[in-house]
């Protein structure tokens, strides 16, 4: 889960509050959202008390384009899976080692004062993707990159695990998870 990146934000004075509803009803009162594809875990949480994944559909992808592209900020975090047409999304393979210590490689607001992070997902973004510079890599590719959709921007993370609440307060993935939802606000 990511709770703790919910609550380090509130606890940071950042007004945050779970979104439950469809894209569709996405507008211009929300500036970020951050959103985490249904993992293995919370898919079995789901079948364990009757209720069922809550997998976008393709109404739900064209839905949330619309918003980026009048102006939102899409944070991603990519299970490397799902890869709607709609919102113009790089690739997501699975290239990088099994533990990633990332670095910025170029100055953004999305990793001011990010030194390095700590995740475990091999996935990660091509260098060669057009359009979808990376904030954060190593060697193998990004961690984290970022590209304008219409008049807003989408940042692709592909590694979830950076912000699970037992990595968290591993090397400076607190702040990139702040830096994150509040960069430009």
């Amino acid at each position: 889960g990511y709770r703790a990146w919910f609550e380090l934000l509130q606890r940071e004075g950042v007004r945050v509050e779970r979104f439950e509803r469809r894209p569709a009803f996405l507008d211009g009162s929300v500036d970020v959202y951050i959103l985490a594809n249904e993992t293995i875990g919370n898919a079995i949480a789901n079948e364990q008390v009757d209720q069922a994944p809550d997998i976008f559909n393709d109404g739900d992808w064209f839905a949330l384009a619309n918003w980026v592209k009048a102006g939102g900020r899409l944070v991603w975090l990519s299970d490397g899976v799902a890869a709607p047409d709609y919102l113009n999304a790089p690739a997501v393979v699975k290239s990088g080692p099994a533990n990633d210590e990332a670095v910025p490689v170029s100055p953004s607001d999305l990793a001011s004062d990010v030194r390095s992070v700590s995740g475990s997902s091999a996935l990660r973004i091509p260098f060669d993707s057009v359009g979808a510079p990376p904030i954060v890599a190593d060697d193998t590719g990004a961690v984290v990159a970022t590209y304008p959709l219409g008049k807003g921007s989408v940042t692709v993370v592909s590694d979830e695990s950076l912000f699970e609440n037992g990595r968290l307060a591993r090397a400076d993935n607190a702040i990139l998870a702040y830096d994150l939802a509040t960069a430009g606000l």
